[in-house]
């Protein structure tokens, strides 16, 4: 190196430059600039428009997947295939509906409907119109009290042997029944025609009329004693009462069931037992 600077300064001397000095700066210089180094610089130059390439490029392929592949696949929440908000979505059934496609042909196609079997006189069109009380079970009727019932049958049947009810010196003929279905509508509403029929014994009916038979009265009970009514079901109930009787003996027993008949209590059963 020492030898080429020599031969260098020499023909310098030899022309314009010879009154020139190199001084060791200008050494340094010149060995810088001969002294292979770091090419930073020129480097910077080649890699960052490469840098820059190659971040579009990931841009470019980031853009297409987020746009094109993740919607596609119903994957993504974002982009324009994406519906904030939910608005303006079409349920599967809704594309699938309008995915079906019409008869070509729709001038022949039947649309008549079938028309429902109505039962003559029937119109369906007013409806139901009943009252929904109506379909409800009936209310169960207060409890009877069964001894004033049987009280007040027994009053009524007594008043038919009163001597007035007589004509006078007629063998007990009745002044104003001719028939045993006469006299027993004195006593409707009280009892069934069963109860009354077991009164038959008392009466005997004939051509010129109707006469009481002088063989016992109606039935015998004591209002005022001790008596027992059992509750058989809501419309039902019976009356048990037992008596130490002179007439009828120690062991006098009567029952008398009333039923709840046609919204009104009815006696529809009697029995004696001694």
């Amino acid at each position: 190196m020492e030898n080429r600077l020599t031969e260098a300064k020499a023909a310098m001397l030899k022309g314009e430059l010879a009154e020139l000095e190199f001084t060791g700066e200008m050494k340094q210089n010149v060995l810088r600039k001969v002294r292979p180094g770091r090419k930073g610089p020129v480097l910077s130059k080649k890699i960052i428009p490469s840098l820059i390439s190659a971040a579009l490029i990931l841009l470019f392929f980031g853009g297409m997947y987020e746009f094109v592949l993740v919607p596609h696949f119903g994957g993504n929440n974002h982009g324009p295939a994406a519906n904030p908000g939910n608005k303006g979505v079409i349920p599967d059934d809704k594309e699938a509906n309008d995915n079906e496609k019409l008869p070509e042909d729709s001038e022949n196609v039947d649309t008549e409907q079938p028309v429902p079997d109505v039962e003559p006189g029937v119109d369906d069109s007013k409806g139901d119109n009943s009252n929904p009380s109506d379909h409800l079970p009936p209310e169960a009727p207060a409890q009877p009290d069964v001894m004033a019932i049987l009280v007040t049958f027994s009053d009524k049947l007594n008043s038919l042997f009163e001597q007035d009810r007589f004509i006078p010196n007629s063998d007990y003929k009745y002044r104003d029944f001719s028939t045993k279905e006469e006299l027993y509508g004195e006593l409707a509403g009280l009892a069934t025609r069963g109860v009354y029929e077991q009164f038959d014994r008392l009466f005997k009916e004939t051509s010129d009329g109707l006469y009481l038979l002088p063989q016992g009265r109606g039935l015998f009970f004591l209002p005022d004693e001790p008596y027992e009514t059992t509750k058989i079901s809501d419309t039902e109930y019976q009356l048990v009462q037992k008596i130490d009787s002179i007439m009828y003996g120690p062991n006098y027993t009567i029952s008398v069931t009333v039923t709840y008949v046609d919204g009104s209590w009815l006696i529809t059963g009697t029995e004696t037992k001694e």
